[in-house]
Parts: structure tokens; sequence; C-alpha cells
């Protein structure tokens, strides 16, 4: 196949690709007009992403309605780089005289810079879903806006990553551009920052593609020196340590490094050292009904809420950035009536020798895509068939409803049994392990490891069978942040930018639903809006 560079095939009408690993000659401009100009001709043409492209385009003008290209497959199949073939082709084809096909196209350098990075599998893998909606003018089909929604960053990865991988690029291009260009107010030149694990160079390490892209979406210099600000901050406070005192109920900075990092982490976002040192270390606790008191942390508790903040922080950040973008790809002609083709780039299925939280939820969120792949592709074409009588052999496929049901089910779904558990006081990740094989009985779709079942459980995907420890699930699915650490950034000169507009809540209590509870939300957002248009063009990678 990569001899002679025919890496497509159909099968029905879903398109299947090879990732080569290699840049092929097979996507210039002359390939995309091949393409649009052949309509009459395209069945019959060689399978392509931009033929999914411009079938999308043509079904967009023909049928007047919204089209979707979903792009899916597994971790590191190029998921995200036919995504971008398939806007590329959209931008070549209806390009405007205003010119905002560039600044939809100038969206990846930026989305792929906080939100992608090198996993065992993959140098530059998403680890965020998104779905951009290009908007065309409906009387002459002109690129005329965009917007995007993101889901289910992988926040976790900012403070922790597995051996092998690193953390977002945007920390290491950070670093790399500080030093060449001495910005030394950012404090990033010859220093050791924890949360970039080995810190190997890569070509992703180059910032040139995202101050461009930021240029062509009409990014000021404010907004960009907040990016490298906070960017900069989180590093500061990934090595931040805290010890506990003699009695064990309280807590201190552990050493000198710790000290000269919290003051570089107020410094740049504008806090105040001895109210962050203070909200680092104590939290306030409600005793009765109006009766607050303030109380000490020990170092593990403080260790886990710093955590949680940084992890917010880049969050906050994150959606704010996505913000800007999509302020920039407004619609040029707010008053024109539009219609759109949604391009949907999501995690692929993983399957890791260890498989955590992380996994579970990305592994949860494929299983509703596939679930609604099988929808689509056999279900509603041989419904088709029937209705028009067409003699053809029935074709079976598994649903994996089974699967959903077991992860998202009330009472005792994994999801709910997750979050039961987050809300007991002594609730560990051992005891919600043991739960979920009291609660779900075992069997084809839930089952239990011949070793180690106290800390694992498996699920038989539609794609494979994964084994998940269960280490971590607790902390990761709590993911709560005191409102006196929110209300602490509010103030802050420099992140009060990301609460404009904003609803956080500063209630004490965690909320009822974990981050699963919450990525549930997220998918089933997925499934039911973005999805459901009338027709679809499909890329499965």
């Amino acid at each position: 196949f990569l001899q002679h560079q025919q890496i497509y095939t159909w099968c029905g009408i879903v398109l299947v690709a090879i990732n080569p690993f290699t840049d092929l000659e097979i996507y210039g401009e002359e390939t995309i007009q091949m393409y649009h100009s052949n309509l009459s001709n395209l069945a019959h043409m060689d399978p392509h992403i931009y033929a999914v492209a411009e079938d999308a385009f043509t079904k967009l003008e023909c049928s007047n309605s919204n089209q979707s290209v979903i792009v899916s497959g597994e971790s590191g199949a190029g998921k995200t780089v036919s995504a971008k073939f398939a806007m590329r082709y959209f931008a070549s084809i209806a390009g405007s005289d205003s010119n905002i096909e560039a600044r939809v196209l100038a969206s990846n350098p930026i989305m792929e810079a906080i939100g992608n990075a090198k996993t065992v599998r993959n140098d530059n893998s998403s680890r965020f879903g998104k779905y951009i909606q290009i908007m065309f003018d409906r009387n002459n089909r002109r690129i005329m806006g965009g917007n995007m929604r993101t889901y289910l960053l992988e926040k976790s990865r900012v403070v922790y990553q597995s051996e092998g991988e690193r953390n977002f690029h945007i920390f290491y291009q950070l670093c790399s551009y500080a030093k060449k260009n001495h910005l030394d107010h950012l404090d990033l030149c010859d220093r050791e920052f924890f949360y970039l694990g080995t810190n190997e160079k890569t070509v992703y390490d180059d910032m040139s593609r995202f101050l461009d892209a930021m240029d062509i979406l009409n990014f000021d210099e404010k907004h960009k020196n907040t990016i490298f600000l906070v960017i900069a901050s989180i590093l500061h406070g990934g090595n931040i340590f805290f010890a506990s005192n003699e009695n064990d109920d309280d807590c201190m900075l552990r050493d000198e490094n710790s000290l000269k990092s919290l003051q570089n982490f107020c410094r740049l976002l504008g806090l105040n050292e001895s109210s962050t040192l203070k909200w680092l270390t104590s939290r306030l606790l409600k005793t009765g009904a109006k009766e607050i008191i303030t109380t000490p942390l020990n170092a593990q508790t403080a260790q886990y809420g710093l955590e949680a903040l940084l992890k917010f922080i880049y969050e906050k950040m994150f959606h704010w950035i996505v913000s800007l973008i999509n302020h920039s790809l407004g619609p040029t002609q707010p008053n024109r009536e539009f219609q759109f083709i949604g391009v949907l780039d999501i995690y692929g299925f993983e399957h890791f020798e260890i498989n955590s939280f992380e996994q579970f939820c990305i592994n949860y969120a494929n299983e509703v895509l596939q679930q609604q792949f099988n929808w689509h592709v056999f279900k509603l074409e041989q419904d088709e068939y029937i209705r028009e009588g067409i003699d053809w052999q029935f074709i079976s496929f598994t649903d994996n409803q089974l699967v959903i049901d077991l992860i998202e089910t009330k009472p005792i779904g994994i999801l709910c049994l997750l979050d039961e558990e987050c809300r007991m006081p002594q609730g560990t990740d051992a005891t919600w392990c043991s739960k979920l094989y009291k609660q779900i009985p075992t069997g084809e779709i839930f089952k239990k490891p011949k070793f180690n079942y106290q800390s694992s459980f498996i699920i038989e995907h539609f794609a494979d069978q994964v084994t998940y420890t269960v280490s971590g699930f607790l902390e990761k699915n709590r993911d709560t942040i005191w409102g006196e650490q929110i209300e602490l950034l509010k103030r802050s000169s420099v992140a009060n930018v990301f609460f404009q507009d904003d609803d956080t809540s500063t209630v004490e209590s965690p909320p009822k639903k974990g981050v699963g509870g919450r990525i549930k939300i997220d998918i089933n957002a997925v499934g039911n809006s973005d999805l459901k248009q009338k027709r679809k063009a499909k890329a499965t990678i």
C-alpha cells in the first residue's frame, strides 16, 4: 500500500485509512481541485479523505442539510491529521474574500500546542476532543466563520505523565522560546521542573507555528503575555512541595526550593504570597449551620489541593483560549443565514500496559461513538434497503449497549458507584473495587482478573479487552477545587480574566457528579446534538 501511496480504501460508505507515518505527496492543491471538479465521477475516483470532504460539501449544497465528518480510530491512527486535511479541503474550495478560512486553519497549531502531548504510541497525541463547525453562507457556499467545542481535556496530564510520556507541548515550547528570547521574568532557564518529566527534545518544541497562529487569529500582546505567565506559573507551582510538622496535622513548605517556587508562582500570577500559602496549607470548614473555622491541612492533603489548583488553572486557560479562537472565527456577517459542516476529532481507543481512569473515560467515549457508528452505518442503512425493497442479505453486527449500560446505568453502573464511593469519608480505591464485584455480576462484559482482582477489573470493549488498575480512580474523579482557592485566583491580576462571565461556584462541598459524571454529560452532548445531522460523511481511521 505505502509503496504505491494507496493508504485509503472504501468499506461501504466508510473511508478506511492506514497511517503511513510519513508525508505523502497526495494532498496538494492539484489533488483538491481534481476531486472538486470531478463531482459526476467522484464514485469512480480513488478513495481519499478529500472524497469524504467533497461528499459532505456536495450534500450540504444539494440537500440544504448540515453535515458531520466523524474521524475515529485507535490512538496514533492519524485522526487529527485526517481532520486537518478535511478542513484544508473546505478552506481551499470555499475560500472567501475575508480570508476567514486562514483563521479556521490557524486554530490547529494553537490547539495542538495546548491540547496535544507525546504518549507511548504517538508523539503528537490529542489529549482532548474537538468538534469544529465550519460555517458556510447559505447563498454562495463560501466560508463565513467557524466555531469550536472541546471535550474531555486530559488535565491530569498537567501534574502527572506516565513513563515515556510528556506534558502538553506548550510547556516545552515556552521553555525553549524563553531561553532563546531571554524572557528572564519567567525564570524558566537553567531550571529543572518536576512537571516536565524527562524533558527530552522533540520536533514539537518549536513555538513559531503557535505564535504565527495567534497573530492570524488576532491575539493581542496582553493575551500572549497572559498565556506565557500562566504556563510559567504552573511549572513553578509544580516545584512546590510540603512537609508535615511534628504532629502531622499541619504542614509547611518542604525546603528553600519550594519557597522560591512559591514566590515565583505568586509573582507571575499577581497573587499575595502570604494569602496563597495560607490557602494552600489550610481551608475553611463548616462545623454547623453558620459556624466556619479555618483548619490546617496535612502535607498529603495540601499537595493534593495544590495539584487540583494547578489543573484547574490550566483548564480555565484552555477554555479561555478556545473562547478567544471562537471570537476570532465568529461569522463575518452575523446576520446572514448559514449552514455548517462539522468535523469531529476525538480520542482514539486506548489500551496500554497500565490503564487508569484516563483510559477508562477515553474508552467509554469511544463506546458511545461506536454505537453511533453501528446505528448509522448498519441499522439505518439496512432499514433503508428494506424500505426500498432491495434484495440483499442482512448483516449482523455487535450491539455494544451492554458495555455502555455497565458504565453509566443508575444506580449500580461503574460511574455511579464511583461517585458514591467518592462521597464516603473512608472511601478508597480498594473499597470501591470491592463494591464493584459485589454490585455488578461478572460475565462476558465485566470480568474479574485471575490475579490482583482486589486492585483491578476487566471490561470487554468493542475494540479489545482492557484491564483497568483502580489506583487513583477516586482521586482523579473527585478533582475537587476548594472555594478558598477559587476566590484566591479571582483576585489574581493575571488569572482573573478567566472568570469573566463565569459562574464557578465556591460551594464548600464537592459536586454530586465527579469527573466521570461530567464526562458522561460531555459525551451525551456529542452524541445528541453534534452527530445527529440528517446525513453524514464518515471517515474511520
